[in-house]
């Protein structure tokens, strides 16, 4: 009877902490349906409704890019942000993160992701988890799995650029390697674009040559000053040099 009862009490506890939430997506229109949230399909255009069954609010949404796995963000609104705590008084506290596959019905609550930056591998088996972890801009990232979150390596970006990583080759369901190092500079140089930025690494071209000096002569003539007779004729041979790209277009 005891172990009963602490069973049941520990269920009670899951349920409290919102571990998983009953959700439903359908095909037509939310209309009055209750919870019912609207959405888009993988392909950003077709429409569809998300049913969460719960009272946090609905923040956003994205899609693994197979449209195996959907992510969704809530927000606790009982959780209120104190006055002046802050640059961002309208942002949400609390951001809780959940993930489930396209026809399941029960959404799991990613809680390494509280309140951090979420993303999926293109086939829905690992999350990437960021998060600022200095005082400038170098984002961290983590890599679990999605089925039982365990962590497997983590890497930093330096202006949404990827360095300093410790992942092994990451294979996907199809036995594919996800190049997610390719991905992320990717990522970096649409962002360089959009704020245009010129980039050479973005644009993948080698920084400009300049010619190295020869070993042959050059004639400079001198230029006559009144009342002489002007400078005679004098030869120099510069030394080979090694050519440097200007600072500017070098890379950064």
């Amino acid at each position: 009877m005891v172990k009963v009862l602490l069973a049941m009490l520990g269920l009670l506890v899951l349920s409290a902490c919102g571990a998983n939430i009953p959700t439903q997506l359908l095909t037509e229109p939310c209309g009055t349906i209750a919870n019912g949230n609207i959405i888009t399909d993988v392909d950003s255009e077709t429409e569809m409704c998300l049913v969460v069954s719960t009272d946090l609010l609905f923040q956003t949404w994205l899609w693994s890019a197979d449209g195996s796995t959907l992510a969704f963000a809530l927000h606790d609104p009982s959780i209120i942000r104190p006055p002046g705590l802050g640059k961002f008084p309208n942002r949400p506290l609390t951001i809780y993160w959940y993930v489930v596959d396209r026809n399941g019905r029960n959404a799991s609550r990613f809680t390494v992701a509280n309140n951090k930056g979420f993303s999926l591998s293109p086939d829905g088996k690992y999350a990437v988890v960021s998060y600022l972890c200095s005082a400038d801009i170098t984002g961290c990232h983590d890599i679990y799995t999605i089925r039982n979150e365990k962590k497997i390596c983590s890497y930093k970006t330096y202006t949404v650029w990827f360095g300093d990583s410790d992942c092994p080759e990451l294979k996907m369901k199809n036995g594919e390697i996800w190049d997610i190092e390719d991905e992320v500079n990717e990522a970096g140089c649409a962002f360089y674009r959009q704020n245009k930025w010129d980039i050479p690494r973005c644009s993948k071209t080698e920084p400009p040559d300049i010619p190295t000096s020869t070993t042959t002569p050059i004639i400079i003539e001198g230029y006559p000053i009144e009342g002489y007779q002007g400078y005679p004729v004098v030869t120099v041979t510069p030394q080979a040099v090694e050519a440097y790209p200007p600072a500017a277009e070098a890379y950064p």
